[in-house]
């Protein structure tokens, strides 16, 4: 299944991985799991928005000022991804708690 991800996300995640090192045209499409037309859209408009420059040897980087960006995007993928951790442990124990509740553990029936 393929999960479709908005243009922001897409564009926050050509950051990240610039950011992170991932340099290379293929690369990037390849840990990003999209295909070469998407990422050229893309890294196009990163490039006339002055967020991405293209190296001469055809690798990307970032701009001294985006790569605050991307250290802003780090933080906002961790803290998501903290949500989404607590929020399955929510998730698991109120089946547990449901599930206690329904087999009358504790008196409760």
């Amino acid at each position: 299944m393929t999960i479709r991800r908005s243009s922001m996300c897409l564009d926050m995640e050509i950051i990240l991985a610039i950011y992170e090192g991932q340099e290379n045209r293929s690369i990037i499409i390849k840990s990003l799991g999209i295909n070469s037309i998407i990422f050229d859209k893309h890294i196009e408009e990163l490039i006339e928005k002055n967020i991405v420059k293209k190296k001469e040897n055809g690798y990307f980087e970032l701009t001294e000022k985006d790569k605050k960006l991307a250290i802003k995007i780090k933080k906002l993928y961790e803290i998501s991804q903290s949500i989404n951790f607590i929020e399955e442990e929510v998730k698991q124990y109120l089946e547990i708690s449901n599930s206690q509740k329904s087999q009358g553990v504790n008196g409760i029936t």
